[in-house]
């Protein structure tokens, strides 16, 4: 609930590399993240025309940096690579040509990554959500209830809002359903408030108020 939503996605990345640092062999995750930028200038590498052109600068890099990943993938046998990357849901474990079949997920990922990238947030999501064992990063609409429950009275709580947005309502309202009316306070902090918000915490604290 303390992440943006277009940051749960690379929290989860980074999660399960710390969790599960075994899925990655060395140098493959600076790879990903572009740490690691091989230099193809004098690259001796040929590939099959399949490959688009705008993909040939990522899969030369990939073979530069991961040479035995790329030579094992087979991608001389073109048929089944031309189906790849034609297919809606190139990710998808299923998808893959059998030569790739042996892959381990990350792998698999990089080279979604290298080939197609118009998949590569697909591929990150049933990434994480398989290692984590969950079914999404996203949240359902925030409960106010369910956050007090998972929060202890000592515990202060605090929301980052967008210009324009205010909580206040929606928290007045919870504090009326949880306990009842007329418990709930607050203050708009500023310059010669000080004063008057310990009066109110220390008032709350005493007497079971919530404060805004």
């Amino acid at each position: 609930r303390s992440l943006f939503k277009a940051d749960r996605l690379t929290f989860g990345m980074h999660l399960v590399r710390g969790m599960h640092p075994e899925g990655m062999e060395q140098g493959e995750w600076d790879f990903f993240v572009g740490l690691i930028v091989a230099d193809t200038t004098k690259s001796k590498n040929t590939f099959p025309d399949w490959i688009p052109q705008d993909r040939l600068p990522a899969v030369q890099r990939l073979a530069a940096t991961m040479p035995l990943l790329v030579q094992s993938l087979g991608f001389q046998d073109d048929g089944p690579w031309r189906d790849w990357l034609a297919t809606p849901k190139a990710e998808m474990p299923n998808d893959f040509p059998r030569k790739a079949a042996t892959l381990r997920p990350f792998q698999k990922m990089m080279v979604v990554q290298a080939l197609r990238p118009d998949r590569l947030q697909s591929a990150m999501e049933m990434y994480v959500y398989d290692a984590l064992g969950i079914r999404s990063v996203n949240l359902g609409t925030l409960d106010l209830g369910v956050i007090a429950k998972d929060t202890l009275p000592q515990t202060p709580i605090m929301f980052i809002v967008t210009p324009g947005a205010d909580p206040s309502a929606i928290l007045e309202q919870a504090c009326d359903q949880k306990l009842g009316p007329g418990k709930y306070r607050q203050l708009a902090m500023g310059q010669g408030q000080s004063e008057a918000a310990i009066k109110l915490l220390h008032e709350s604290a005493e007497n079971g108020f919530w404060l805004c």
